[in-house]
């Protein structure tokens, strides 16, 4: 029988693991974190995971899953199988999806970003949303933050070739325009994609302009 591997992790936190199938949580499903009274749980918390798993297309993807793993183990290799599965953080989606998916296919659950501290973008913090008048501003907001961290852990190559920093930056616009309740379609996540190769002073301007404008709206 092959030996599975199910994987939770946050595309804040560095490049997605290698894996046979990755599931991409972020731009299609709602985020927990958008609740304040989820946003500090995680998917240990039974609130969390009945968020998740009420979500429309969340068991119906699950399901979709576990087809797709007996799919891989009906072929001629019994070789090892991992299926990998992030959201933004690693906290909520994907660690209460890959739990269910442990759980249904009797696989090894590793959770690699759970235990990380809730991931801020522009609203979430304050003093972080702007209005930025100097570059130093918006160079000391959560996105250029997290940036440095990945470059002082040594998970950065010169020149980004594995995209780490492009992902990250991807996971923070995303994040941004689920904290505003925006719906993307699919001109709208390659833009962000597109946004999410400039700098990250670029990066945190255009999420405190989200965040700013969702604000502005709200007051009115």
């Amino acid at each position: 029988m092959t030996t599975v591997t199910v994987v939770s992790f946050g595309y804040l936190h560095g490049a997605p693991p290698a894996a046979h199938i990755t599931l991409d949580l972020r731009a299609h499903f709602r985020d927990p974190h958008v609740s304040p009274e989820l946003r500090h749980l995680t998917a240990a918390d039974q609130a969390v995971r009945d968020a998740v798993l009420a979500t429309p297309g969340i068991t119906d993807l699950i399901d979709a899953t576990v087809a797709a793993v007996a799919a891989y183990q009906a072929g001629p290799s019994a070789g090892p199988l991992t299926v990998a599965v992030g959201c933004a953080g690693g906290r909520h989606r994907a660690a209460t999806v890959a739990g269910e998916l442990s759980s249904r296919l009797g696989a090894r659950l590793v959770h690699r970003d759970l235990h990380r501290p809730v991931v801020t973008t522009g609203r979430d913090r304050t003093g972080t949303a702007g209005p930025y008048d100097t570059e130093a501003q918006a160079a000391a907001g959560p996105v250029a933050a997290a940036v440095r961290a990945l470059h002082d852990a040594g998970r950065v190559r010169s020149g980004d070739p594995d995209g780490v920093v492009r992902a990250v930056q991807l996971a923070a616009l995303t994040a941004a325009a689920a904290d505003a309740g925006v719906a993307l379609g699919a001109q709208d996540t390659a833009t962000l994609a597109w946004l999410a190769g400039w700098t990250p002073v670029t990066v945190q301007v255009v999420i405190g302009l989200i965040a700013r404008a969702t604000g502005a709206a709200a007051a009115h």
